[in-house]
């Protein structure tokens, strides 16, 4: 029976890095004369674009063999495709044929995160289910990569004798050590194939806690799908920050020079601070001289269910089918298991030493920003691009709508038609803007028609509507606004604003 590297890719797309992936093992297999096989499982989408692509590439030595799907790994039963990239060849098996062994729930949730792009958590289950059919070894794409100038072995035996049977059920997945802290991670899981099937209790579990909890991860795929979608994640993903506001920093964090990318992270968000609770609770830290963006953080923020589901599940599993506590199988396992890879690859996902400190820094979410980490690091990106955006005298549109809806709301029953009718007409006119920021001219105009109406006087006394524009300005959250109106002060009188809308 063949040896099985497994790997999975989710989404339209069938991208450089994973190309690189496959060339590389496959190459490294041949010249180690392994009977390791390099196993690709994809999605629906992700085995479109990946046809597209070979077959837009013929003269590359890329081939997708248009036959049918067949059992040709003896002892496995799973229908697999050849492929050939640049003249590597490697095989192909779907996730979605996969599904069929298990209850129609699983196959159902599968559905509702490829509709919301929840590709780490199809990533999370496929993972499991491919591993449980076939036994070997998985890998994200970035995590287990070879030694250049050694061997490997010529099949999984001498990488299972390893371990030495200190599993019940012959699963094994990494133990990170940061400072005090140890993570059960699943970027690779080892399963002895004379194990297949001992997992399918767990899979029904998987399938039976998502549905079991199916409107809060409905709701959670919706929250996702919102924030993978809009303009600013869709770069992150495609850049990996590496350019824009973000080139220097991410440069800095690539060399690992805390210090430099402390000086930068200060430089971008000098003397300014957050207020907002809605970006308090967010995960995301920032704004105090000297202290990083982006602290490491918990990557299934904001997912709770179906991470515990899909992950949290599976680490669990593992943890108590051990013999052995799991820091005692990180240091004597793990570590020895990890000699027949490139460990300076897999420790520079997770840190760099802070030599100020004299310590291990984790900082996961920028080493290896995929979709699951995107809620914290797009609330990041949003805040720096919004203050960026502020520094070169620009406003968010919003902003002044806010304030304008706010004092509407709160006079709604004072208020006199004829006002009325001008503040619809300013709010069409901020509206009629298709950009989402406001030159600091405009906003001035649009605050000025809006408060000259809000601070007209009926009679002598202050303008009850005025009096309540002023209120809501000296909020924390308008203060950009404050300083169109008066750039010197920080609270403003009725007569600030009265002058400012008037003259």
């Amino acid at each position: 029976m063949k040896s099985m590297l497994h790997c999975l890719w989710t989404g339209p797309s069938f991208p450089f890095s994973l190309r690189c992936f496959i060339i590389k093992w496959v190459q490294y297999l041949r010249l180690s004369h392994s009977n390791f096989e390099v196993i690709l499982w994809v999605t629906n989408d992700s085995l479109e674009a990946m046809k597209k692509y070979l077959d837009s590439t013929p003269q590359h030595g890329n081939k997708f063999e248009n036959g049918p799907w067949s059992r040709c790994m003896v002892g496995c039963d799973v229908s697999f495709k050849k492929i050939k990239l640049k003249y590597n060849t490697f095989y192909i098996a779907s996730c979605e044929e996969e599904l069929k062994r298990y209850p129609a729930d699983l196959e159902t949730m599968f559905k509702i995160f490829s509709k919301g792009k929840r590709y780490t958590t199809i990533s999370n289950i496929g993972r499991v289910m491919a591993i449980n059919v076939c036994g070997g070894i998985y890998t994200d794409i970035d995590y287990l990569l070879p030694v250049v100038g050694t061997f490997f072995p010529k099949d999984l035996s001498p990488i299972l004798d390893v371990f030495e049977d200190c599993s019940e059920v012959g699963l094994y997945m990494p133990v990170v050590e940061l400072g005090k802290t140890f993570l059960i991670e699943n970027q690779c899981l080892v399963l002895d194939p004379r194990k297949v099937g001992i997992l399918t209790p767990l899979i029904r579990q998987i399938s039976s806690d998502l549905i079991r909890d199916f409107a809060q991860i409905c709701s959670e795929t919706k929250d996702h799908q919102l924030f993978v979608e809009n303009e600013v994640t869709r770069g992150l993903n495609r850049s990996l920050f590496m350019d824009g506001l973000f080139k220097e920093l991410l440069e800095a964090y690539n060399r690992r020079d805390i210090n430099s990318f402390d000086a930068i992270n200060a430089k971008l968000f000098k003397d300014q601070y957050v207020t907002s609770y809605s970006f308090a609770d967010s995960g995301v830290y920032a704004c105090k001289i000297g202290t990083p963006m982006l602290s490491g953080g918990d990557r299934h923020d904001g997912y709770e269910k179906t991470s515990n589901a899909t992950y949290t599940s599976v680490t669990n599993y593992f943890n108590k089918k051990l013999k052995l506590n799991y820091v005692d199988f990180l240091r004597r396992y793990w570590r020895a298991f990890l000699i027949y890879f490139d460990t300076n690859t897999i420790d520079s996902q997770f840190v760099f030493i802070d030599k100020r400190e004299g310590r291990k820094r984790g900082m996961y979410s920028w080493a290896n920003p995929g979709y699951s980490r995107l809620r914290s690091l797009e609330q990041a990106a949003l805040f720096v691009q919004q203050r960026y955006r502020e520094k070169k005298y620009y406003v968010r549109k919003d902003l002044v709508l806010e304030l304008m809806h706010a004092v509407e709301f709160e006079c709604r029953e004072i208020m006199e038609e004829g006002r009325l009718k001008v503040f619809d007409c300013i709010n069409k006119g901020i509206c009629s803007i298709k950009n989402q920021y406001l030159s600091k001219e405009d906003a001035a105009k649009f605050l000025k028609e809006f408060l000259s109406v809000c601070c007209l006087q009926i009679s002598i006394a202050p303008s009850k509507i005025g009096l309540e524009a002023v209120e809501t300005l000296n909020y924390d959250y308008y203060e950009l606004l404050r300083k169109i109106i008066d750039p010197e002060k920080e609270q403003l009188t009725y007569e600030d604003v009265r002058a400012f809308a008037l003259f």
